[in-house]
């Protein structure tokens, strides 16, 4: 291993002038020499800034010289940033602690070896403190997703080599024994950890954080990109010149990429990982975004979001497919009073407000807000040509109240208890009323809960189901055509029915739903016949505009069956995907559990008085009784 130039103070303090880019003395040169002449006045300060810029230089010569041994990724892993030793200047040597955790692309400029005492800076994340660590018997450290097992050192802070197999090892935070998702191949990985972890904390950024000096992002799917020379953070997409919607204003956007994409799930994913009721212990991975693979006992287990189960053991194995970055934010103020309504002119604010609906460009003088373009002549618009250019974000819903937005509806008679119900909801904003919009309709006559007018539908006959429930579906039915003529489910991303002695719990059904934002799915909830359980029905924007435009011709409505099994059945004629997520409600008649501690569940039923629904709802917000949510 090469060994640092041994440099003392007298030494230091007396030889010539040194530049250290040429080697010879430049009298003529503006640069501060970092090494003083023989009785120079200069002050102390001085001086310890020329031992530690000796030291500095030392350390790049020591780490260019052990960059040729580090050991490197296999070929198919390869990434274009990488170089080899003979293809690096000395003046190129990246401060190998500020190298991306993800990959072996530097994050940070090349450092200058020629050095003043005026640009005489070092990132937080350089190499004087790894050099400290290394000391003067250093060995090769390992970037990036190079091969570290036999250098067995990291560059980047905190993180720690640990084994695949007995051919590879990765630096990274942290291991799952078992394949892992975001890996190029699905080869289960030992977790051996081999050396100790580099000190210090994960240099990459986080939505929200400033991430100019990292150039890398924590999570999958995320860019590092710029808003100005001032501000850049770890975003899932960028326009160039368009606001965000996650954004404090609407200034736009340069969105330059500052270093690469942090690795999402991998494509050998779909095929070798398992879903729905498949047992997930042996795959050891799931095939959908989000999901986990828990275990029933040491034989058997399933993908789900969350295990929930009683006689489930819930532990888990391998680890969770990482969900899609986030699509969409809620929508700030200035959006409100800045973006333009869908089919209406967008070319000064290039944002949009509404659900699924994008800023495109007709010409150099005219844009417009719609749901989609396709370059060429439009019939719609006397065949004139547009370029269909998007000019900004997409709007996932009108999301006032959290993100992603949800509108939800209940059914409820004008007497009886579910009025009461849906009084005490009223008084605490709580139920379906923490929703984005909300709308209340009854059968056959009116009534008015607080300031909500409810919506009148004909009524029907109840007969008995197929499976001894409710034969209810020609009454939910006339309900739905209700919904749909109101239109108020157009706005947002997700349309939930919502029976009024369930207790909902609103954000926690938009953490549930924010992996599926622009898809077009339902939720199962009930392993009983594999279904959707009507206390609370969820379905994408897509699925509902596919059963608006096509359900009644297609899906056969006999009133012998219960509405939820009417609409699972109609949505899979639709071909509306299935999401399993029986942990989105506790419900005590599907899967005998209504436990309202459970942090997980979005939803708790039934609970058909007053009381009885305030209590759950105290235990499972935390509120205390008698408070009312503002």
């Amino acid at each position: 291993p090469l060994r640092p130039p041994i440099v003392s103070p007298s030494t230091a303090m007396s030889g010539p002038r040194y530049a250290m880019h040429g080697g010879e003395s430049d009298p003529d040169s503006n640069e501060e020499s970092i090494l003083a002449e023989p009785g120079d006045h200069r002050s102390s300060r001085r001086n310890v800034l020329a031992l530690l810029a000796v030291s500095l230089f030392a350390s790049v010569i020591l780490l260019g010289g052990l960059y040729s041994h580090m050991a490197q990724p296999p070929a198919q892993a390869r990434h274009r940033g990488a170089r080899s030793r003979e293809d690096m200047e000395l003046s190129e040597v990246p401060p190998a602690a500020a190298i991306d955790a993800d990959s072996s692309r530097r994050s940070v400029a090349p450092l200058k070896v020629k050095i003043s005492e005026s640009d005489f800076t070092m990132p937080a994340t350089g190499m004087l403190g790894l050099a400290a660590e290394l000391g003067s018997e250093a060995k090769a450290v390992s970037v990036g997703k190079e091969n570290c097992n036999e250098t067995r050192a990291c560059a980047t802070a905190g993180t720690l080599c640990y084994e695949q197999s007995e051919s590879y090892a990765q630096c990274r935070a942290s291991c799952v024994k078992g394949p892992d998702p975001t890996h190029w191949d699905g080869k289960p990985w030992s977790c051996k950890e081999l050396g100790p972890r580099t000190p210090g904390d994960d240099p990459c950024g986080v939505p929200g954080e400033d991430c100019r000096s990292s150039r890398c992002c924590r999570s999958p799917g995320m860019t590092c990109f710029e808003k100005n020379a001032s501000w850049s953070t770890c975003k899932a997409e960028c326009i160039p010149g368009a606001p965000d919607f996650a954004d404090v204003d609407s200034t736009p956007w340069t969105c330059k990429r500052l270093g690469e994409t942090a690795s999402g799930t991998a494509d050998w994913v779909h095929d070798q990982c398992v879903d729905g009721y498949a047992n997930c212990v042996t795959a050891g991975c799931c095939k959908h975004a989000g999901h986990q693979c828990f275990k029933q006992n040491d034989y058997f287990g399933m993908c789900k979001l969350a295990c929930t189960d009683p006689g489930w053991s819930c532990g888990t194995v391998g680890s969770r497919t990482p969900a899609p970055p986030p699509t969409g934010a809620r929508m700030p103020e200035w959006a409100m009073s800045t973006c333009a309504a869908p089919e209406t002119g967008c070319l000064e604010s290039r944002c949009c407000i509404g659900m699924d609906v994008q800023c495109y460009e007709k010409s150099e003088g005219w844009a417009q807000c719609k749901e989609s373009c396709t370059p060429g002549a439009h019939a719609d618009d006397n065949n004139e040509t547009w370029s269909c250019k998007p000019l900004g974000p997409r709007s996932y819903g009108v999301s006032t109240k959290g993100f992603p937005s949800l509108y939800c509806f209940s059914v409820l008679r004008v007497d009886g208890y579910e009025a009461g119900l849906l009084r005490a909801q009223w008084e605490r904003k709580a139920g379906i009323f923490a929703c984005d919009d909300y709308s209340l309709l009854t059968a056959d006559g009116s009534t008015k809960i607080g300031d909500v007018e409810t919506i009148s539908f004909p009524g029907a006959p109840i007969t008995v189901s197929v499976d001894n429930t409710a034969g209810n579906t020609e009454l939910f039915l006339h309900a739905w055509n209700a919904i749909i003529a109101a239109g108020v489910w157009k706005n947002h991303t997700f349309t939930m029915k919502v029976d009024p002695d369930a207790v909902l719990v609103a954000d926690r059904a938009r953490w549930h739903l924010l992996p599926q934002v622009g898809k077009k799915i339902y939720v199962v909830n009930c392993p009983k016949g594999d279904m959707m359980y009507g206390a609370l029905e969820v379905f994408s924007y897509y699925g509902i505009k596919d059963w608006a435009a096509r359900g009644h011709s297609l899906c056969s409505a006999p009133n012998n069956w219960g509405e939820d099994k009417y609409m699972t059945n109609c949505m899979d004629s639709l071909g509306v995907a299935r999401v399993h997520d029986e942990s989105i409600i506790a419900d005590a008649l599907c899967l005998g559990a209504g436990d309202c501690s459970d942090g997980r569940a979005a939803a708790f039923h039934p609970f058909k008085d007053v009381g009885r629904w305030l209590q759950c709802w105290d235990r499972a917000t935390g509120t205390s009784p008698g408070t009312i949510a503002v």
